[in-house]
């Protein structure tokens, strides 16, 4: 059963706002589906359409984790964010760690006000998982309900999956000329995000960008514009590589926030991708971390610096790499997962691993989440 939830929650500078949640309840004659049912709050990946939703039957993602989760009787909350679906929202605040876990956590809550209506019944049971931006949401949501939400929800586990957790040095990593995949529609959003957050990134668009692209380019991502019109906005390169192909971040921007990440800890576009990265917590719910050693979009270092960074803290997160089968679990079902993997990239050679992995981390998501249920 797809059920669509509108709620009100918070924008990135704190202003009220709704948004809409997808709640999908598992049902059937299976026991799977009967009683209580644990939770999972599912956070989505990068959308570029404003009328992205994960109650929509037409959704591949939405599909994707009805089988995955809600066919293994998971009662599953998936947000669509501020900005998106029946939104009033002018903007979406994207990597915006507290925005977006206040976001999602308004969405468990008005889910859970409205399951009872449905026949269904939630078990004690919170697990949160995402991929791509929703595993950033996912780990910014999991921190956030621990540190401020305690006494109303309690996380079983999570799994966030190739997000951007290592922000900063992320961040650092592409300014330096190592651009990643999509960069040209990844960075638009969180600048955009930050500059309508808190508000001191520039004076104006052509401050940042080089133009034509600044007249236009805050209304790019997310729109009513169809993708292939998004396409053609977008110049060819993120900074200029000299070779005369149109590019985005105006030169001299570029080199400042070069000499920022090295000396200038008080820039505001680096205090404020510091303020949003995510290895400052500890968390005390099970969590495992899941990806592809060749991602070149979320950079898989992302991942392995998470897992250093929470080690350093005395708390073991498993990594999953789908390249590498000694990360995966033992016996019959990592010899699946990663000879499924292998396959699936063999026979999609153009193809990144971070368009490739999802599936193997949702099965690997559900194995690990059954494993804390049995405790």
């Amino acid at each position: 059963m797809f059920r669509a939830v509108e709620y009100t929650t918070q924008g990135g500078v704190g202003e009220e706002t709704n948004a809409t949640t997808a709640l999908l309840v598992p049902s059937g004659a299976n026991t799977a589906c009967k009683g209580e049912r644990p939770i999972l709050l599912y956070a989505h990946g990068t959308a570029t359409q404003k009328s992205f939703n994960m109650a929509d039957l037409q959704n591949t993602d939405a599909l994707a984790i009805s089988a995955f989760f809600a066919a293994q009787g998971y009662v599953v909350v998936a947000p669509n964010y501020v900005g998106y679906d029946r939104y009033r929202s002018p903007y979406h605040p994207y990597q915006n760690a507290e925005a977006q876990a206040i976001d999602v956590v308004d969405a468990l809550r008005a889910a859970k006000s409205v399951l009872p209506t449905t026949g269904a019944a939630a078990s004690r049971k919170l697990f949160i998982a995402g991929y791509s931006q929703g595993g950033f949401v996912a780990m910014a949501a999991h921190r956030a309900i621990e540190r401020d939400y305690a006494g109303e929800f309690s996380v079983t586990g999570s799994m966030p999956m190739s997000g951007s957790y290592a922000l900063t040095n992320f961040a650092k990593f592409i300014i330096d000329g190592n651009v990643n995949l999509g960069a040209t529609t990844l960075i638009p959003l969180i600048v955009t995000s930050y500059q309508k957050s808190y508000g001191n990134l520039y004076q104006r668009p052509a401050d940042f960008y080089e133009l034509p692209y600044a007249a236009t380019v805050e209304t790019w991502f997310p729109s009513t514009l169809d993708e292939t019109t998004q396409a053609r906005l977008a110049p060819a390169n993120l900074f200029d590589k000299g070779d005369g192909q149109t590019f985005l971040i105006r030169s001299e921007i570029r080199n400042a926030l070069r000499d920022d990440f090295r000396l200038n800890r008080d820039s505001p576009f680096r205090q404020a991708i510091m303020r949003n990265d995510l290895l400052n917590w500890t968390p005390r719910a099970a969590m495992a971390l899941c990806g592809a050693a060749r991602d070149g979009m979320v950079y898989f270092s992302n991942t392995t610096e998470a897992a250093a960074y929470f080690a350093s803290r005395g708390v073991t997160v498993p990594v999953y790499d789908l390249r590498n089968r000694a990360s995966l679990a033992a016996g019959p079902l990592g010899d699946l997962v990663h000879g499924g993997f292998a396959q699936w990239a063999a026979s999609h050679p153009d193809a990144d691993d971070h368009f490739l992995a999802p599936p193997f981390c949702y099965t690997l998501a559900v194995r690990f989440f059954e494993s804390l249920s049995a405790n």
